[in-house]
């Protein structure tokens, strides 16, 4: 009986993204994971450029599918010209963690709300306002948050960050024609803060586990404590393993990070 030839792909391109288990679990000594996706492609020689991987991220378990998390172009809210925040809270029953209205007071004395589900809420000067949220890509015990960075002028609403943990800060880096984001997080079980830096029009382009970021002029310095048992925390002495220094011109010529979400 002859058999049936298989069609194959005219190519192949192999994407490799290394994932770290989370700090609890890296504690015990487990070992990195290694996660390779085959995807095919049309004929000719044009491939598609491989998703840049992301480093100390949080695991995907081997075997089940992840979905790439990038920026994303929410609803807009309509445009209001000349608004300049002048105050931004959000109204939810402190006595828990739950989410509330993030409401926006500006100079005019109007009031908008940008957002009905909102953890905290940062103005970022003149007409910006970022807030975090719940929706997440994972991590453990489902604590990652989102970062949706919002222009009242235009209406324009991105979200610019999913990430595996809680946001704590966000800065913005004075630039006249950028806008990068210092964005502190920390882990809700190990208790460290972690660094990720945002281009606010498109999305993540820099990120490092148990490590210490500040503004200094128009460049962003990040310190890098490794992965030791100790903590990162604010105001941390130690002389740290690395240093990186990313100045704002620079912001829009990093590649974006892909971050897998990892499956509940």
């Amino acid at each position: 009986m002859s058999s049936i030839p298989v069609p194959r792909p005219t190519c192949l391109r192999r994407v490799r993204v290394d994932v770290l288990r989370h700090s609890r679990h890296r504690r015990r000594g487990l070992p990195l994971l290694g996660i390779a996706f085959l995807a095919a492609c049309g004929g000719g020689e044009r491939q598609a450029a491989a998703p840049a991987a992301v480093r100390d991220s949080a695991p995907a378990v081997r075997g089940v599918p992840v979905d790439p998390v990038l920026a994303q172009q929410l609803d807009g809210l309509p445009p209001r010209a000349g608004a300049i925040v002048a105050r931004v809270v959000v109204r939810r029953d402190t006595t828990s963690f739950g989410v509330g209205p993030a409401v926006v007071t500006l100079t005019s004395g109007d009031t908008v709300v940008v957002s009905d589900s909102a953890v905290r809420a940062w103005g970022l000067g003149g007409s910006l306002v970022a807030v975090s949220g719940l929706d997440g890509a994972g991590g453990f015990e489902n604590e990652g948050q989102s970062l949706t960075v919002i222009d009242l002028v235009t209406g324009s609403r991105r979200r610019v960050i999913s990430d595996y943990f809680p946001i704590v800060r966000v800065e913005r880096v004075p630039s006249p024609d950028r806008t990068p984001l210092l964005v502190h997080m920390r882990d809700g079980g190990r208790g460290s803060v972690h660094v990720t830096v945002v281009d606010a029009r498109r999305g993540q382009v820099f990120r490092q586990m148990n490590a210490l970021g500040r503004v200094e002029g128009d460049r962003i310095i990040v310190s890098g404590f490794g992965d030791g048992e100790t903590a990162v925390e604010f105001g941390d002495r130690r002389t740290p393993l690395r240093v990186d220094t990313i100045p704002a011109a620079a912001i829009d010529t990093l590649p974006l990070l892909v971050l897998p979400r990892e499956p509940r």
